[in-house]
């Protein structure tokens, strides 16, 4: 595919929407909310004080995203209903690919269940992410309802060693834990599943046919990481704006990389400007 064959709503994205609060804090907040570092839950009445805590008490920023103690409000009321309204239907129909964050698993399996089918009947990519350890422990069941219509699945070491726990894998190496995540059943025969494990400043493991190929990523000194909220987000979409256009999964890779190293030397999943990546 030719980047001139880009046309818009070929991909269809599938999560919770939510708006960041952002702000730097110290220890003794994060112990106060029973938080911890580079961590994602979900919010609890302990947490219900904790967005007027830091409106009030620090500089806080807002920005689209999802918050890492996350009140899911609004997105709760998320019925298969809407998909199936005509307007958005046709959406689904005109879109190539599907990316489905696995935070919505705790929302609505039953519309990640239609739109994977979708996909699968019309041979189009479905593209899901494992977004945080507890996705893996506490949406086990419907997470792996889905397992069989993914196609390409995003991870970070956490995720990956806490999925393989959770499947009885017997083993934490995650060059063995992304083969046997692409050895799992899959519905979609004409193409192989992909298994993509970021590693932080680590090389990016991506695993395909059986086989490894790791990438290195451009580690970046203290002072150049200002916030790593996001980093994930970014590595997918940086990794997605070139598989819809055909790139090999190599520059789909560089590409996730570069976008990561962008993002986390800003507050928040955020991007300004033209981007520079180069194929």
């Amino acid at each position: 595919m030719q980047r001139e064959n880009l046309r818009e709503n070929m991909l269809l994205g599938m999560g919770n929407p939510l708006l960041d609060i952002s702000a730097i804090v110290d220890k003794d907040f994060l112990e106060k909310y029973n938080m911890k570092e580079n961590n994602a839950i979900l919010a609890d009445e302990t947490h219900k004080d904790l967005n007027s805590d830091l409106i009030e008490k620090y500089k806080a920023e807002f920005i689209a995203g999802g918050s890492l103690c996350a009140n899911l409000a609004a997105a709760n009321c998320f019925t298969i209903d809407h998909i199936r309204h005509p307007e958005n239907r046709k959406l689904i129909e005109c879109a190539q690919f599907f990316y489905v964050s696995g935070f919505f698993l705790t929302v609505s399996p039953q519309s990640i269940i239609e739109i994977a089918k979708h996909a699968l009947a019309n041979n189009r990519p479905f593209i899901m992410n494992l977004s945080a350890p507890f996705i893996s422990q506490l949406y086990k069941e419907p997470l792996m309802q889905v397992m069989p219509y993914i196609d390409l699945l995003f991870g970070n070491e956490t995720e990956a060693e806490t999925f393989a726990n959770e499947q009885n894998f017997g083993t934490r190496d995650l060059k063995e834990i992304a083969l046997k995540i692409c050895n799992l059943p899959k519905q979609n025969e004409n193409r192989s599943r992909v298994c993509v494990i970021t590693t932080g400043h680590n090389p990016v493991i991506l695993a395909c046919d059986g086989k490894i190929t790791e990438f290195p990523v451009n580690v970046l000194s203290k002072t150049q990481l200002v916030d790593t909220n996001g980093a994930g987000d970014a590595f997918a979409g940086g990794f997605l704006s070139q598989y819809i256009q055909g790139q090999s999964l190599d520059v789909c890779v560089r590409c996730g990389i570069w976008a990561a190293s962008e993002v986390v030397q800003r507050s928040g999943c955020t991007f300004s400007g033209k981007a520079g990546f180069q194929p």
